[in-house]
């Protein structure tokens, strides 16, 4: 049996009894995050992963065994000797027995599954999935996007070390589709409409903007109402107010002390913060549940509230796409959709 397998040249895949963790070589040395940085890419291991809670202090032996492992590295840093394969550094059983002890104390750290894991599971998944995708980018840009599903409160995504920055890059040429068309997809006005889905309200057909245009344009009347949404003041529109009534979904989803979404995200937070949380958890999770629909189409990457995707010439099937994106489990909600031959130049 291998204890520990290269998958390439800074990943290994440990095996025991048919589960498998995929860990990067410095975390298994290093230990900086829960688990160190360790991503399961099994079902049960992955369920104790979603449950720790914070760090925990290591055992002297687990302390001893990783310093001869260090120790076995520098050795052969010394001597010239230039690998990322651990085995080829490292006894195998010093490896095993570090990797044993480790899920063991993993084991022993774990608690009760989350109420969304099943999601989470998924989400895993999916954003594993587009990390094995290759980007069309010029060599000096990384060529792949490493999502981290627990980078933020909400559930929105960043990305980790090493991956192409596709959260914080401005819409540039370079980035071209692998096939032959990117098409963008989002939902108009996310946190508004999410808002009203939320209120059993129904959805405008129109531009939801374009209802509140008064003498400004439509970006500063868009910066407006989210101020008004978010700034926690709704009494001071009565217009707004009467239109969406924020505050009651708050006695629905909110109990004081943690915020629940639809899709049993839980996250604790004040009542100040409370209705931010709501939205924008929602809004992501609603996308993502969207996105995971798409089976025959490669989706490239998601971005914030968008999906885009790669696609051919006979694939692109706007009407089809849009229909699927359109139909979400709160109902009907009008999309933005933009389509190019690279990502600086999206119609």
């Amino acid at each position: 049996m291998k204890y520990l397998q290269k998958i390439d040249n800074n990943t290994y895949c440990y095996i025991d009894n048919d589960r498998a963790v995929r860990a990067t070589l410095s975390s298994i040395i290093n230990n900086k995050e829960n688990f160190f940085s360790w991503e399961p890419i099994d079902k049960e291991i992955l369920s104790f992963y979603l449950c720790l809670q914070g760090k925990f202090e290591e055992d002297s032996k687990l302390k001893l065994l990783k310093s001869k492992i260090k120790a076995f590295i520098r050795s052969a840093e010394i001597a010239g000797i230039n690998s990322a394969n651990l085995q080829e550094l490292c006894p195998e059983e010093l490896i095993r027995e570090f990797v044993l002890l480790k899920e063991e104390e993993l084991l022993k750290s774990s608690s009760k599954k989350p109420e969304n894991y099943d999601f989470l599971y998924d989400l895993f998944l999916f954003a594993n999935k587009i990390g094995n995708q290759e980007l069309n980018v010029p060599e000096e840009f990384p060529r792949f996007i490493y999502y981290d599903i627990f980078g933020t409160v909400t559930g929105r995504f960043t990305t980790k070390k090493k991956s192409f920055p596709i959260l914080t890059i401005s819409k540039e040429k370079f980035l071209k589709p692998k096939k032959d068309y990117f098409m963008e997809f989002d939902y108009n006005a996310a946190d508004f409409r999410m808002l009203l889905a939320l209120l059993n309200k129904s959805q405008p057909k129109e531009d939801l903007y374009s209802l509140f245009l008064r003498k400004q344009e439509r970006e500063q009347t868009k910066k407006y109402l989210c101020s008004w949404l978010y700034g926690n003041n709704h009494k001071s529109d009565k217009e707004l107010n009467n239109f969406f009534g924020p505050e009651e979904i708050l006695e629905k989803y909110f109990d004081g002390n943690f915020v629940t979404n639809p899709f049993k995200r839980r996250i604790k937070c004040d009542r100040f913060h409370a209705l931010c949380y709501l939205l924008q958890s929602t809004v992501h999770d609603n996308l993502h549940t969207q996105a995971m629909k798409f089976q025959k189409e490669k989706i490239a990457f998601t971005r914030h509230d968008s999906i885009v995707f790669d696609l051919s010439e006979e694939e692109v099937e706007k009407e089809k796409l849009q229909e699927i994106f359109e139909n979400t489990s709160f109902g009907w909600m009008k999309s933005n959709i933009k389509i190019g031959e690279n990502f600086g130049e999206m119609k």
